[in-house]
């Protein structure tokens, strides 16, 4: 065997990658492991960082429930934005819990069920597929030991047992290069379906980010302590006031 035919794990010389039943044989073995361990474990992914949402949603909402009552135990301007701060942390994680169910509405949920169904079509495919490499390797191997028995036969026998393995070889590429194009043509399908949905999915994403952007500007002031500063400087500027203009009046009265 030369260099250029070192077998590989298979069993198979290296050039048999090259052909179209290596092609399909390798396509069928990747998309095996795929529909095994990598789809299933991106779908994981996504509902793994949708169930941490909902748990941060939900510490999130007893976050802002303590802040809105401590707020109310103070009554003056610092109460009432920490109270307002709390009302406004209980939207943040509102938004939370709408992108948790965007992403399983839009994306999770329905690729978990298309998986399903493909991965019982690639199963039935691939058992097709392997029935028919495996029938037409069997009736080669069969014309090969004819050719060799029927030596003896002559040499237009062996003229016309070599016509009939060729004529078989080329039938079996043609149904090895249409396999491939159906599988291939398959996959293109889904990789489209999956493409459209994770678009799908992303956009939820992005309408989540632009909307707590929106939401985190409006309260950034509340988390400002010269806001609370501000206010109650005014307060006692204004009760300042007041009981500068109670001395005059007592003044002029004496």
């Amino acid at each position: 065997m030369s260099k250029n035919q070192t077998p590989s794990k298979t069993g198979r010389p290296e050039a048999f990658n090259a052909t179209v039943q290596g092609k399909l044989e390798s396509a069928l073995a990747i998309l095996k492991v795929r529909y095994a361990r990598n789809f299933p474990a991106f779908i994981k992914a996504v509902t793994d960082y949708q169930e941490k949402l909902g748990a941060l949603s939900q510490a999130g909402s007893k976050l802002s429930g303590e802040l809105s009552r401590l707020g109310g135990l103070y009554k003056n301007s610092y109460g009432q934005s920490m109270a307002r701060l709390g009302q406004s942390l209980l939207e943040t994680d509102q938004l939370r819990n709408q992108l948790a169910g965007n992403l399983n509405t839009r994306f999770s949920g329905p690729m978990d069920k298309s998986l399903s169904n493909e991965k019982q079509k690639f199963a039935s495919n691939e058992k097709k597929v392997q029935k028919t490499i495996a029938t037409y390797e069997a009736e080669l191997q069969k014309m090969v030991q004819n050719l060799a028995k029927e030596q003896v036969a002559g040499t237009n026998r062996i003229l016309e047992n070599v016509a009939a393995i060729t004529k078989k070889v080329q039938e079996f590429d043609a149904v090895n290069v249409e396999m491939l194009r159906d599988l291939q043509q398959s996959q293109q399908k889904q990789f489209i379906e999956w493409s459209e949905k994770w678009h799908a999915g992303m956009s939820a994403q992005l309408d989540f980010h632009e909307a707590m952007e929106k939401k985190l500007e409006k309260i950034a002031p509340l988390w400002d302590p010269a806001v609370a500063d501000g206010a109650d400087a005014g307060q006692e500027g204004q009760e300042g006031e007041e009981s500068e203009k109670v001395t005059h009046a007592r003044a002029d009265i004496d």
